[in-house]
C-alpha cells in the first residue's frame, strides 16, 4: 500500500497580495501627507497675513505719533524713484538732527517693502554740518535726500512692512482745500494708502501735522521709536 502524502498550505499573504497592500498603503500615506502639507501651508499663510496686518497697525500708530511731534520749523517732503510705478516712492521728514525717511523698494516676488532709516550719526563721513544744529538747513536736507535716493551704504535701513501690492501718498497744505500729490514743505495733513498682499481692501490712514510747535518745556522730546521689523 502506497503511503499518502498530504500537502499542508501555510497561512499568509501571497506576493500579489503584498504588492496590492503596499500600493494601497502608499496611496493612503500620500493622501494623508497632502492634507497635512496643505494644512501647514494654510496655517503659514494665515500667520503671514496676521504678521503683515500687525506691522501695518504698528506703522500707523508710529507715523501718527511721529508726525504729531514734527516741530514748527520741521518739514515733510516727498520724492520719486525712477523705474518704479509709484508717483511718490517715499517721504523724508524731521528737523535738525532728527531726519527720517520711509522708502518703497521692490521685492523679488514682485511686491514691495516699506523700509525706514534715520540720518547718519557720523557727521564727518556724510558732510552734514548743519544736522548738529537746531535748525534745518536746505542744503543738509538735500544731502540727506541724495543719500536716500542713492541708497548710500551709510544708511541703516530697517524693514517695516513686507509684501505691499501698492502704496500712495497725498498731502494737504495749510492754506489749501485740495490734496496735493507731492509735498515740499510742512503740510497740514498727510495720507498714506497701501495694499497688503492677500487683502482685498486697502489701508487708508490720515495723519494730522500740527501747524505750530507745542510750548517748549525746556527738555527735548525723545524720538519716537520705529515699529518692530516685519518678519
Amino acid at each position: 500500500m502506497k503511503p499518502r502524502f498530504r500537502c499542508h498550505r501555510r497561512g499568509g499573504f501571497t506576493l500579489i497580495e503584498m504588492i496590492i497592500t503596499l500600493c494601497v498603503f502608499l496611496m493612503l500615506a500620500g493622501a494623508i501627507f497632502s492634507i497635512f502639507g496643505a494644512t501647514l501651508e494654510g496655517t503659514s499663510t494665515l500667520q503671514d497675513d496676521q504678521n503683515r496686518s500687525d506691522s501695518a497697525d504698528a506703522l500707523s500708530a508710529w507715523l501718527r505719533e511721529s508726525l504729531l511731534e514734527l516741530p514748527a520749523q520741521g518739514t515733510l517732503l516727498s520724492y520719486h524713484r525712477e523705474h518704479q510705478p509709484f508717483h511718490v516712492s517715499g517721504v523724508i521728514w524731521g528737523e535738525g538732527a532728527q531726519l527720517r525717511a520711509l522708502d518703497l523698494q521692490p521685492q523679488a516676488n514682485g511686491n514691495y517693502l516699506l523700509r525706514y532709516c534715520v540720518s547718519p550719526v557720523s557727521v564727518q563721513e556724510t558732510g552734514f554740518a548743519g544736522l548738529t544744529g537746531t535748525g534745518l538747513d536746505a542744503q543738509d536736507l538735500a544731502k540727506f535726500q541724495n543719500l536716500v535716493m542713492a541708497d548710500d551704504s551709510s544708511l541703516n535701513w530697517r524693514v517695516i512692512v513686507r509684501d505691499l501690492k501698492a502704496a500712495d501718498w497725498r498731502f494737504r497744505q495749510p492754506s489749501a482745500l485740495v490734496w496735493d500729490d507731492v509735498s515740499s514743505g510742512k503740510p497740514l495733513f498727510a495720507e498714506l494708502t497701501f495694499q497688503l498682499a492677500g487683502k482685498a481692501d486697502p489701508v487708508v490712514d490720515d495723519f494730522w501735522i500740527p501747524p505750530v510747535q507745542l510750548p517748549d518745556s525746556g527738555t527735548a522730546a525723545p524720538a519716537v521709536a520705529a515699529p518692530a521689523t516685519s518678519p
